[in-house]
């Protein structure tokens, strides 16, 4: 039996079982196909990025791993981008830094980035059909050696960031208006104190005040702009105290909220809460106050370790919540990891299709049985259930998609990918 009659056989199969259970694999193909996954291009270089003046990473953030083959321009980058696309199947976004646009002026600071800066990347997502995100960096800068930025007591300091930021904002709003589509402007910052600090209050305040500066500059559509708050726990040099914490990113939301500044919406990071903490269970919480949602997929081992993402439990947990509490259509995808130690586009590979992956078994999991279990008080049936549909063969549906959409099925990918890493990347020097 060749290979496309074996995809089709098995997949009529799954077809037949999610039938079933009332599942329509069509109808959730088509809906799938659909929701693009925002991809980090700050995996594809180490968080290099490629200013002037330099930058990389710093401020909490760590690239490990020095495996051979990195890009060193944009074109470079974009060529890795263009040979991953290749291999996801689904719709895709770029999620990009703004240490990464091109024609830098001699001199410029980030206070002054904009979106000329940006101009071939958004020419040349157009190209690709595909969109971007954005956010602000500020790591990396001697104006942040101290991991306070917005946040810092020092307004020399404060308000060149602010300036930054409201800059980044503006590049989104070029981008949006350019792909025909939201641009997210993530805002995670780095802010927050290696010790204990006497004056908690102090920070977070200010950090209010800033983001009132930020978002309230200028008014952006929706149509084009979401501003994204990206809470998290801690961070290497800030692990006694983090500004942007989790209760104060929520408490902003709603204060940004009230008073229509912004279009905030939260940013729930897998990797930003402990280690035991599900984050699956704060999507019910957050959507019942909010309109939209961004939901980053990573990798923690033991701490924030923006390790690539697999299709492991806590990703379809994640996966799963969205879906169940219907929110899908209200939520922008994206992985956000980094990782040098191996082939960087076989990372974004690996997490994008496994992001997906999670995703399709999501949006087949027949989560209405489930619930009407729950609701005639048969607790027994709904956990036998949700047992029994962690085997329903969502890999036959899948692998089905990939050879609808021409891609490479299971691991053909890497085989090609040796090739491609053979041939340009370890030719790079």
């Amino acid at each position: 039996m060749n290979r496309e009659l074996r995809i089709e056989k098995t997949y009529e199969y799954a077809r037949e079982i999610y039938g079933e259970y009332g599942i329509d694999t069509e109808a959730v193909l088509n809906r799938f196909d659909t929701i693009p996954i925002s991809i980090p291009c700050w995996q594809g270089d180490d968080v290099g990025g490629f200013e002037r003046r330099g930058g990389g990473a710093g401020g909490g953030i760590m690239a490990t791993g020095n495996y051979p083959g990195k890009p060193r321009t944009a074109e470079e980058l974009r060529m890795d981008m263009e040979k991953c696309m290749e291999y996801v199947p689904g719709k895709v976004k770029i999620n990009l830094h703004s240490s990464y646009g091109e024609d830098y002026e001699k001199d410029i600071d980030r206070d002054a980035y904009a979106p000329l800066h940006f101009k071939k990347w958004a020419a040349w997502a157009k190209d690709k059909e595909v969109g971007l995100d954005m956010n602000a960096t500020t790591f990396g800068h001697p104006m942040a050696e101290d991991n306070l930025t917005i946040s810092n007591p020092k307004p020399e300091v404060r308000k060149f960031w602010i300036r930054h930021m409201q800059a980044v904002r503006e590049i989104s709003e070029y981008i949006g208006k350019e792909q025909g589509q939201p641009c997210i402007f993530n805002t995670w910052v780095q802010d927050g104190i290696k010790d204990m600090p006497a004056d908690r209050m102090l920070y977070r305040r200010l950090m209010l005040e800033s983001f009132d500066e930020i978002f309230s500059a200028k008014e952006i559509s929706p149509e084009y702009v979401y501003d994204a708050l990206e809470p998290k726990l801690f961070g290497v040099g800030v692990e006694s105290f983090t500004v942007g914490s989790h209760d104060f990113y929520l408490s902003y939301h709603g204060h940004a909220r009230a008073g229509k500044i912004g279009n905030t919406i939260m940013n729930l990071d897998m990797g930003h809460f402990h280690c035991e903490e599900s984050v699956a269970d704060k999507i019910s919480a957050v959507m019942l106050y909010s309109d939209k949602i961004m939901a980053h997929f990573t990798r923690g081992v033991r701490w924030d370790s923006d390790h690539v993402v697999i299709n492991d439990e806590k990703t379809n947990d994640m996966m799963r919540e969205i879906v169940r509490c219907g929110v899908v259509d209200d939520t922008f995808f994206g992985t956000d990891y980094f990782d040098g130690s191996v082939n960087r586009v076989a990372a974004w590979t690996i997490g994008t299709r496994a992001t997906e992956r999670a995703l399709l078994g999501a949006l087949l999991e027949p989560a209405h049985i489930l619930k009407q279990a729950e609701s005639s008080g048969d607790t027994t049936k709904r956990l036998a259930l949700m047992d029994e549909f962690r085997s329903l063969p969502v890999n036959a549906v899948w692998e089905y998609y990939c050879m609808k959409k021409g891609k490479f099925v299971g691991m053909e990918w890497l085989e090609d990918l040796k090739q491609y890493e053979s041939k340009v990347m370890f030719k790079r020097g």
